[in-house]
């Protein structure tokens, strides 16, 4: 009961995050449930991919209700992403761990750097105009992530929505949820083989996903723009910070 409940929590948690920040959750998600589930990496990854779709429609469900989903945009760059993260996986083998370890973290840094400037002011409702080709960019950049370094990517994509693209947070969250949803659903046919592996209590992440990417989409709604970023900021130097002490003094 009690590995149950932490896996409910695991989920819960994930689930809040997607609909809140529009992240997929598994850079969050896969340490959680390595360390505090107990699952092993490749169980952890391919928990972490159903609950990316099961949290992503949840979510998309209701973004698309409160108008904060693009689906043109959403569309091209999940697509772009599939085809970038295709090729990077392809070549990402040539690369060394440890540059591919300097690459996500100048990503992190990168992020953090945008989201330290302030966004442009929108009102909510207010029709934002988008060329093509920042976004086939941003979705190439973002698939890319998800080859070389098996991650969603959704916490740089979100900032580089709103300060590329020019799309207001709110639009930027909602719309790479279908970026998120579309990727997800590449790596799983791409790990079809894993997904038959036993996962035990671990689906009681997929549980917890369903109400609370709901509760994340009402709380974005009704908070700041300024504070939304402010969490995302957050979270990421959090995973820097984690990254620079492993790599500093575990490592050595």
């Amino acid at each position: 009961m009690a590995e149950i409940l932490v896996f409910l929590i695991i989920g819960c948690l994930g689930g809040f995050l997607s609909g809140l920040l529009g992240i997929g959750g598994g850079v969050v998600l896969i340490p959680l449930l390595v360390y505090f589930g107990g699952m092993d990496i490749n169980s952890a990854a391919v928990t972490s991919m159903i609950f990316i779709v099961v949290a992503s429609v949840s979510a998309i469900i209701g973004h698309f209700r409160l108008g904060n989903i693009i689906p043109r945009v959403g569309i091209a760059m999940g697509l772009a992403g599939v085809l970038g993260s295709f090729f990077a996986a392809y070549f990402s083998g040539a690369i060394a761990e440890h540059i591919l370890q300097i690459i996500f973290m100048a990503v992190i840094m990168l992020a953090i750097v945008m989201l330290l400037f302030r966004e442009r002011e929108h009102r909510h409702g207010e029709e934002t105009a988008v060329k093509m080709a920042p976004v086939v960019l941003v979705g190439l950049l973002k698939g890319a992530l998800t080859g070389l370094l098996g991650v969603g990517g959704g916490f740089i994509v979100v900032p580089l929505m709103i300060y590329l693209l020019g799309l207001p947070i709110h639009y930027a969250v909602g719309t790479s949820l279908v970026v998120n949803l579309l990727s997800a659903l590449a790596g799983i046919g791409g790990k079809a083989a894993g997904i038959s592996l036993f996962l035990g209590p671990a689906w009681w992440v997929v549980v917890g996903a369903i109400p609370c990417a709901q509760l994340g989409c009402f709380t974005a709604a009704r908070i700041k723009p300024s504070f939304l970023r402010y969490i995302l900021l957050f979270i990421l130097l959090a995973i820097l910070t984690a990254m620079v002490y492993e790599l500093v003094f575990l490592r050595g």
